[in-house]
């Protein structure tokens, strides 16, 4: 397996107070550290990164080509780091704009939907678009912000989280049961009369149920939609 190792951002900040003040000491004192904690630490950023930042002189610590080609790039982290902060304590009471919601029909209409009123409520400046897909939605395309999926999308450029494990049941209607008089039979499901979605159209296998209960069951009525079967 390959794994990527990100630089510690702490330790940029290191380097930054010692580019600076050019004293171990001093920087030790601004950063409140121990002197030889601050010097192992850049020892080890300099191994991580198979080169040498200071020259250690009589004088203080002084940047080397490469030291003061990472001075560049840390000085940039920096003031982008700090220009983010400062954004986001200035509008961390403002979130506003247009969140659309990408969900299957029944989620959406059942779950999502009522605790919609909450939501607004807590931001009441977002606009919430709540849109029921029949297929995987494409957040690449710009069909929509958030997307809660029966599968694992496939797209490794998205941020993804698994909410929970779900099983599907099988229900008869009450009026349909009062009429089989003999005791249902899980071995003989096919006698029974079955409403299961349109198989060409399914967005998902994992909705092909009906095979692996019985081969032999062929629904009476197929839908697109759970929610209004008949």
């Amino acid at each position: 397996m390959c794994y990527a190792k990100a630089m510690n951002w702490d330790d940029i900040k290191l380097f930054l107070e010692v580019a600076r003040s050019e004293r171990l000491s001093i920087a030790a004192k601004r950063l409140m550290i121990d002197a030889s904690t601050l010097s192992r630490r850049l020892h080890k950023l300099e191994e991580s990164l198979a080169t040498k930042l200071f020259e250690r002189t009589i004088e203080g610590h002084v940047l080397t080509l490469d030291g003061k080609k990472l001075l560049q790039f840390a000085r940039r982290m920096e003031l982008d780091a700090g220009q983010a902060f400062d954004e986001i304590k200035e509008h961390k009471y403002l979130n506003s704009g247009r969140v659309r919601i990408g969900v299957t029909e029944a989620f959406g209409s059942f779950f999502i939907a009522p605790h919609l009123t909450d939501l607004k409520h807590a931001f009441p400046n977002i606009q919430i678009e709540l849109v029921h897909f029949a297929r995987d939605v494409k957040i690449s395309r710009n069909e929509a912000d958030i997307a809660i999926a029966v599968e694992k999308p496939k797209n490794t450029s998205t941020i993804i989280a698994k909410l929970c494990d779900y099983q599907l049941q099988l229900y008869g209607h009450a009026s349909y049961l009062q009429q089989i008089e003999d005791e249902i039979n899980i071995s003989n499901l096919s006698k029974y009369q079955w409403v299961s979605y349109v198989d060409n159209l399914l967005f998902t296998e994992q909705l092909s149920y009906l095979k692996e209960l019985n081969a032999d069951i062929k629904p009476s009525f197929q839908s697109t939609s759970i929610t209004k079967p008949i």
